[in-house]
């Protein structure tokens, strides 16, 4: 265990306080939950993390607004991916295509995803991977 003295906003140390006392655990344990939490140490909880918050980011948000979300998102995801490992997730993705749930969008939302999408791949840089990224969403 280390000692830290650190400062937070002023609703920061209230929820600490409120989160310990209802919890019957030290303040310090609660950080120490919470950035376990976040901070997973394998890929199946990172996974779920990731879904967790992105869900919840988009809760408030419209369709339109959550398929631009996704839409950034995949941009700054796959311009991270060395273009040489790209193919190896597009076949991942495509040995696990599910269409029960792609029929389950309307036709107009299927429009307005695969156009915020369309132009997202536009907005990557390098050919490659926009032809990758591509090829992947069109079959």
């Amino acid at each position: 265990m280390e000692k830290l003295t650190i400062t937070v906003a002023t609703k920061t140390a209230d929820a600490l306080r409120k989160t310990a006392e209802e919890a019957h655990i030290p303040i310090g344990e609660v950080v120490d939950r919470y950035v376990l939490n976040v901070a997973p140490d394998n890929p199946d909880n990172a996974f779920i993390l990731a879904m967790e918050h992105y869900l919840i980011c988009v809760s408030r948000l419209s369709k339109k607004g959550s398929a631009q979300v996704f839409g950034d998102m995949c941009g700054v995801f796959l311009s991270a991916i060395p273009p040489e490992e790209l193919d190896d997730i597009v076949s991942r993705l495509k040995d696990n295509w599910n269409p029960s749930v792609a029929e389950a969008v309307t036709a107009e939302e299927r429009k307005e995803t695969r156009k915020a999408i369309d132009n997202m791949v536009q907005s990557i840089k390098g050919e490659y991977l926009r032809t990758v990224f591509s090829s992947l969403l069109h079959g």
